[in-house]
């Protein structure tokens, strides 16, 4: 808003000289945005929040590779199976993120696709073709163990 005078001119005041709504507008997204960062903090979660980590429950099979995630925050693969029936299905598996990944001796490069894997997971709770990484074998080799892990850490979540 503007303070004009009888002649048209404004007043000289240099807070008069830049719209109200610009003035407003940023104190208002500072204050928008509260809430959202609120709500993108308290997002994640921990594993047994989504998955059923429990040996009994644990699913193998043998695939493909179709895609391989290096990324945080957990690093996933996406890897295609054959049922009993000859229908290919897809699947997805995830793991901790790439530092703590790092550690275990995996870099961006641990898989690619056409690499043939065993994989057994722990069963997302909602259903569905994809899982928590519990073991890995890539091409025949053992790359990764971390069942009991995830049973001694994943259990105080």
């Amino acid at each position: 808003m503007y303070i004009v005078d009888k002649s048209g001119k404004q007043d000289g005041n240099p807070a008069s000289e830049q719209p109200m709504n610009s003035r407003l507008l940023l104190p208002l997204l500072l204050l928008a945005s509260v809430p959202v960062a609120g709500v993108v903090t308290s997002a994640h979660h921990g594993t047994r929040a989504a998955y059923i980590v429990d040996p009994a429950k644990e699913l193998s099979m043998t695939g493909t590779v179709t895609k391989f995630r290096w990324g945080n925050p957990h690093v996933y693969v996406l890897y295609d199976v054959t049922d009993g029936k000859g229908n290919v299905v897809h699947w997805g598996a995830e793991t901790r993120p790439p530092f703590v990944m790092a550690k275990h001796g995996w870099s961006r490069d641990t898989m690619k696709p056409g690499d043939q894997i065993t994989i057994t997971i722990f069963p997302a709770k909602a259903g569905g073709s994809y899982g928590l990484m519990s073991k890995v074998f890539i091409n025949g080799k053992l790359v990764l163990d971390d069942e009991q892990t995830r049973l001694q850490t994943d259990n105080n979540q």
